[in-house]
């Protein structure tokens, strides 16, 4: 039996709040993401009953500010309107917001399949991190050996769950507000992740929802970070 240890070898660090994928979501980030989007144009929101607000903001590491993209999503009574900003910084200071797509979406059937994936309540990435990364038990390093009669030679040994850390990469903040709600979670290189730890469901439905979100900004979804995993493999 072969025995894989896959080890994300990623190990650059951000220059951001966002660095090594565990985002400090305390009130002052919250404030400082307000504030940003107001930067952006964004309208003090009066929202009814049932209407949302979703701020989806993409950062990738090693690059300045707090985010380079930001997708809105205004679910109103008459549909869904859709806005994509490009944000342009000078050292950590925004230079220029340019809004790239603002469109409306009818279809209230697209909402429902985001709904589907938890948009609304999916937990913060931190949150996962002993699913995303189980502490290992107590190694076993028994190996057992049997010879057959035909003198082949079976080698057995203890499987383990594959690790990885990814401190580069691409980071997602969510921001979820309604009329009597305000919530965030963010998630760092989910399909890398989503990857190594398939038994994760939360890595699953942020994957299938950013998937989701980008085809309706007509956005390919190749720009997902997908990381490929270094591996070292060890056969015993």
């Amino acid at each position: 039996m072969r025995q894989v240890i896959r080890i994300s070898l990623l190990l650059l660090i951000g220059q951001t709040g966002w660095a090594g994928g565990v985002v400090d979501d305390s009130v002052k980030a919250s404030a400082r993401f307000e504030h940003l989007a107001q930067q952006v144009g964004l309208r003090d929101l009066r929202l009814k009953p049932a209407e949302y607000q979703v701020r989806i903001w993409i950062n990738e590491s090693l690059t300045y500010g707090d985010a380079d993209e930001l997708y809105v999503i205004d679910k109103k009574e008459t549909g869904l309107f859709l806005s994509h900003y490009a944000l342009q910084w000078h050292q950590n200071t925004i230079k220029k917001a340019r809004r790239l797509v603002h469109k409306q979406v009818a279809d209230t059937l697209v909402w429902q399949q985001l709904l589907a994936d938890d948009l609304l309540t999916l937990p913060d990435q931190s949150l996962l991190k002993d699913n995303i990364n189980p502490k290992p038990n107590p190694r076993d390093t028994t190996v057992r050996v049997s010879v057959h009669s035909d003198s082949g030679v079976t080698i057995r040994a203890k499987k383990t769950e594959p690790r990885a850390i990814m401190s580069d990469g691409v980071n997602y903040r969510f921001d979820i507000i309604s009329a009597n709600i305000r919530r965030s979670y963010t998630y760092h290189c989910p399909v890398g992740y989503a990857g190594v730890t398939p038994r994760v469901v939360e890595l699953q439905k942020v994957v299938s929802l950013l998937k989701r979100i980008f085809t309706l900004f007509d956005t390919p979804t190749s720009s997902l970070c997908a990381v490929d995993i270094p591996q070292i493999r060890v056969t015993v």
